[in-house]
Protein backbone atom coordinates (compact mmCIF):
# COMPACT_ATOMS: atom_id res chain seq x y z
CA UNK A 1 0.00 0.00 0.00
CA UNK A 2 1.49 3.12 -0.92
CA UNK A 3 1.69 6.18 1.20
CA UNK A 4 -0.56 9.13 -0.05
CA UNK A 5 2.15 12.17 -0.29
CA UNK A 6 0.61 15.20 1.20
CA UNK A 7 -0.44 18.49 -1.26
CA UNK A 8 1.49 21.33 -0.88
CA UNK A 9 -1.23 23.36 0.84
CA UNK A 10 -1.01 20.39 3.71
CA UNK A 11 2.50 21.26 3.69
CA UNK A 12 1.86 24.85 4.18
CA UNK A 13 -0.80 24.47 6.48
CA UNK A 14 1.79 22.19 8.56
CA UNK A 15 4.19 25.39 8.84
CA UNK A 16 1.94 27.90 9.79
CA UNK A 17 0.96 25.18 12.37
CA UNK A 18 4.42 24.67 13.50
CA UNK A 19 5.09 28.50 13.34
CA UNK A 20 2.38 29.62 15.73
CA UNK A 21 2.50 26.95 17.93
CA UNK A 22 5.45 27.99 20.72
CA UNK A 23 2.64 29.30 23.27
CA UNK A 24 5.87 32.60 24.33
CA UNK A 25 4.89 33.70 20.69
CA UNK A 26 3.48 37.21 21.38
CA UNK A 27 0.80 36.67 17.94
CA UNK A 28 -0.24 40.95 18.88
CA UNK A 29 3.23 41.47 17.64
CA UNK A 30 3.42 38.76 14.75
CA UNK A 31 -0.15 41.21 13.67
CA UNK A 32 1.26 44.01 14.19
CA UNK A 33 4.38 43.66 11.57
CA UNK A 34 2.56 41.80 9.61
CA UNK A 35 -0.19 44.49 8.81
CA UNK A 36 2.89 46.91 8.42
CA UNK A 37 4.40 44.78 5.75
CA UNK A 38 4.52 47.08 2.83
CA UNK A 39 2.94 44.51 0.75
CA UNK A 40 -0.84 43.84 1.98
CA UNK A 41 -1.36 40.78 -0.04
CA UNK A 42 0.19 38.71 2.81
CA UNK A 43 -2.64 39.89 5.32
CA UNK A 44 -5.31 39.86 3.00
CA UNK A 45 -4.63 35.91 2.32
CA UNK A 46 -4.48 35.60 6.20
CA UNK A 47 -7.59 36.54 6.76
CA UNK A 48 -8.94 34.24 3.98
CA UNK A 49 -6.72 31.90 5.83
CA UNK A 50 -8.10 32.02 9.31
CA UNK A 51 -12.28 32.97 7.38
CA UNK A 52 -12.28 29.12 5.71
CA UNK A 53 -10.48 27.49 8.98
CA UNK A 54 -13.22 28.89 10.83
CA UNK A 55 -15.46 27.50 8.57
CA UNK A 56 -14.40 24.13 8.16
CA UNK A 57 -14.00 24.06 12.03
CA UNK A 58 -18.16 24.59 12.06
CA UNK A 59 -18.18 22.19 9.53
CA UNK A 60 -16.30 19.22 11.68
CA UNK A 61 -18.30 20.62 14.96
CA UNK A 62 -21.61 19.98 13.04
CA UNK A 63 -20.62 16.56 12.11
CA UNK A 64 -19.43 15.45 15.71
CA UNK A 65 -22.17 17.08 17.36
CA UNK A 66 -25.20 15.72 15.05
CA UNK A 67 -27.59 14.03 16.97
CA UNK A 68 -29.14 11.87 15.37
CA UNK A 69 -32.27 10.65 17.71
CA UNK A 70 -33.31 14.09 17.02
Amino acid sequence: MRKRTPTREEKIAVKISDLLSPVDLDLDNVGFFLANLPSKIHYNRLVLIAESAVAEQERINDRVNHNTFF
